[in-house]
């Protein structure tokens, strides 16, 4: 698979050539993009960011991928109004 500046990974991928910086913050949280490189994986779900390119092989897609996929109906899906509600609505 070829990755490139503004693509989303659509699934967790061993690079074996290139570099690229890719925003996982929608999946860790972390701020700052980071730098894969040879051997690294990047993540489903992250997106390539600035300059760079790599090729790499898919290695997990969907529940199996490092960081899970929910598919309809699951929790990721669900607005947050309503997971505000779900959590909030036992406190007394």
């Amino acid at each position: 698979m070829l990755l490139r500046a503004c693509d989303l990974v659509p699934a967790d991928t061993r690079l074996f050539d290139g570099r690229l910086n890719a925003d996982q913050s929608a999946l860790t949280g972390e701020s700052l993009p980071i730098e894969a490189e040879p051997g690294a994986t990047a993540f489903a779900g992250s997106v390539v960011v600035k300059d760079g390119e790599a090729t790499g092989k898919v290695t997990a897609r969907d529940a199996a991928a490092h960081h899970g996929h929910r598919g309809p109906g699951g929790p990721c899906n669900q607005g947050v109004g309503s997971r505000i509600a779900a959590v909030t609505s036992s406190v007394p």
